[in-house]
């Protein structure tokens, strides 16, 4: 019990500290902060002609990505078809954490559009 008596001084010094926080200001700059790390993944992972591109053929996509969310299967047969990599796909994927339960359906639209095994099979394993 004296232990803790000891301790009370240095917490409540802690906690004197923290309370002149402005704890939404705080979390409005984290958000910020986050943010611009994926806007800066983002940028990373497509050059300037490659996000060109996506603008003019989807630009849902775009700005699904830049705000974090995850791909819906359209998006994934988009990034595709404009030529964006594999492995550009699945950074994203991996980035948002993205689980997706595929149905027949979707799994035949992705093969018939062409988007490779790896990105499929990848999909699939999320949902497992």
């Amino acid at each position: 019990m004296k232990f803790f008596f000891y301790l009370l001084p240095l917490f409540l010094g802690f906690s004197q500290a923290y309370s002149n926080l402005d704890l939404p200001a705080y979390s409005q700059e984290i958000t910020t902060i986050s943010r611009k790390s994926l806007q800066g993944m983002f940028g990373s992972s497509l050059d300037e002609q490659d996000r060109k591109i996506m603008k003019e053929a989807s630009p849902s996509t775009i700005v699904r990505m830049e705000r974090g969310e995850p791909l819906t299967i359209v998006d994934v047969i988009q990034l595709h078809r404009n030529g964006i990599s594999d492995e550009t796909i699945l950074q994203y994927m991996k980035f948002t954490r993205t689980t997706y339960s595929l149905s027949q359906a979707q799994l035949k639209h992705l093969q018939h559009a062409g988007v490779s095994q790896k990105v499929i099979h990848y999909m699939i394993d999320t949902g497992r």
